[in-house]
């Protein structure tokens, strides 16, 4: 298989892996959590944290898609914020779970979706960084397929 199509299956898969995590932040099921604990509902206290997720979720999306079609040397660094992030946003609420010091309304929110699948698309994006790290070792120079970079 070709260097090149082997780094576009596996942004593709970390396309899915960031739609995931959107969808659950979309759905509401994080906030809900929040909001059992006694923030501020009415105020719209919220409304800025989802605003500003949404766009950034779309922006590591679109960039994701980008890297799918030209796979540049610095996707492999993309994919490690968030996957850090979110695997440890998973493991934060399995420890709170199991410290069981808070209400137990927020426990009662903090549902296995919501830590299986920042864990689960954290480890996808971290497996596509060193998928990326292996078939292109390189910290600079233009993407796999262009003429003066690596060879598809």
């Amino acid at each position: 298989m070709r260097k090149s199509t082997i780094l576009r299956v596996a942004y593709g898969v970390a396309v899915l892996a960031a739609l995931a995590v959107g969808w659950l932040f979309a759905s509401g099921r994080v906030f809900a959590i929040f909001l059992a604990g006694g923030a501020p509902q009415a105020a719209g206290a919220l409304i800025p944290v989802e605003v500003a997720g949404g766009a950034a979720l779309m922006m590591l999306v679109g960039a994701f898609l980008f890297l799918a079609v030209r796979p540049w040397w610095w996707g492999k660094l993309l994919c490690l914020w968030p996957a850090l992030s979110w695997m440890m946003f998973g493991g934060i609420i399995i420890q709170f779970k199991r410290m069981a010091v808070f209400p137990a309304a927020m426990l009662q929110n903090m549902t296995a979706e919501v830590y299986v699948i920042p864990l689960g698309a954290g480890a996808t994006l971290l497996l596509v960084a060193i998928v990326h790290q292996l078939v292109d070792p390189r910290f600079r120079g233009p993407p796999i397929g262009d003429r003066a970079g690596l060879q598809a």
